[in-house]
């Protein structure tokens, strides 16, 4: 009897994940035609080269060989009876990866297939998981092969709920660095809108990242109902640690820099320059991601800590409101 494909869905959470394998691997026990058991068990293994923290064929070799059953010989490209295969893919028109563990013994014609599924940057999260089901089948598979006859007439006892799986601990995230450019537009932050321009790099850490950049806007003007006006620039550094969810992004930013301002009319030429310092929080989110390149818009507030002003003699021309707003778009790219 051909037993049915089975899935299993994740999202990040490895225990959830391992738990799941466990209960698939242990639905392959089903009846079959008693055989000594072999003496080794080939396995195959691919995942794709473009996916960054994927189990080596070397190390999912460990990780089967040491949830597999004490004595047992895995060899990777020989002829054995028993076959085992875990391959890791894109899930067709998602960004998922979906890893696939089929067993097929020579005293079998159905070839029992498991599959679990995670987000992309879970590979290796993704390969641990299936080693532990592959483990779990490859004992199911050796005691139903090497299993004498019963004495009696009486069936085995079948338990009602599989063995508990003790989850293995989460493999150490990997640090990643990403380099960001960006093109800015502000309001609020000078005395009119303002394009400008960032450039940057980030350290990520699993779901968390800390990035650093350097932002500034062009000159915004500002006129005088009495002839005359003024004219602002910006350049400033900005720190921002952040949280990633899925495709989007929460940061907080603190920005410190250098506020110039200078007059336009012919006898107030003069300039001036102030301490710039903000507070704030962004939030963004992934449009385009093809490893190791995306696309991020992101919205954000800048709070000033000093609220600037520009004054042509006792006229106040514009005063830094409480608040002010900025948007852009990042090109990020993750160096390794």
């Amino acid at each position: 009897m051909r037993e049915p494909t089975r899935r299993v869905s994740t999202t990040g959470c490895l225990r959830r994940a391992l738990v799941a394998g466990a209960v698939l691997g242990g639905s392959l026990a089903t009846a079959a035609t008693a055989a000594a058991a072999p003496s080794a068990i080939e396995l195959r293994y691919s995942a794709p080269a473009d996916v960054p923290g994927c189990l080596s064929e070397r190390e999912l070799l460990t990780a089967v060989t040491e949830r597999s059953p004490p004595g047992t010989i895995l060899e990777i490209g020989t002829e054995q009876a028993v076959r085992v295969a875990i391959g890791i893919a894109r899930a067709a028109g998602t960004t998922q990866l979906r890893a696939t563990i089929v067993i097929d013994e020579d005293i079998r014609e159905d070839e029992p297939v498991q599959e679990l599924i995670a987000s992309d940057d879970e590979c290796r999260t993704l390969g641990v998981a299936a080693a532990l089901a592959a483990g779990l089948a490859i004992e199911r598979t050796l005691d139903r092969r090497g299993a004498p006859s019963p004495s009696t007439g009486a069936p085995p006892a079948i338990a009602d709920d599989p063995p508990a799986v003790e989850a293995p601990p989460r493999p150490p995230s990997r640090v990643r660095v990403a380099s960001r450019a960006a093109a800015l537009v502000s309001y609020g932050v000078l005395p009119s809108p303002a394009a400008g321009s960032a450039a940057g790099a980030a350290i990520e850490l699993g779901d968390w990242s800390a990035g650093l950049e350097a932002s500034a806007f062009l000159p915004a003007a500002i006129s005088s109902p009495r002839g005359g006006g003024a004219r602002a620039a910006l350049a400033f550094v900005t720190v921002t640690p952040c949280r990633r969810i899925a495709r989007f992004e929460a940061c907080a930013v603190a920005a410190l820099g250098d506020f110039r301002a200078s007059g336009t009319g012919s006898l107030l030429s003069r300039s001036t320059r102030a301490l710039y310092a903000a507070l704030g929080v962004r939030g963004a989110i992934e449009l385009v991601r093809a490893e190791p390149f995306a696309v991020v818009l992101h919205v954000g507030v800048l709070a000033p800590l000093l609220r600037t002003t520009l004054h042509i003699g006792d006229e106040l021309l514009w005063k830094a409101p409480s608040a002010g707003g900025e948007a852009g778009l990042t090109w990020r790219i993750t160096i390794f």
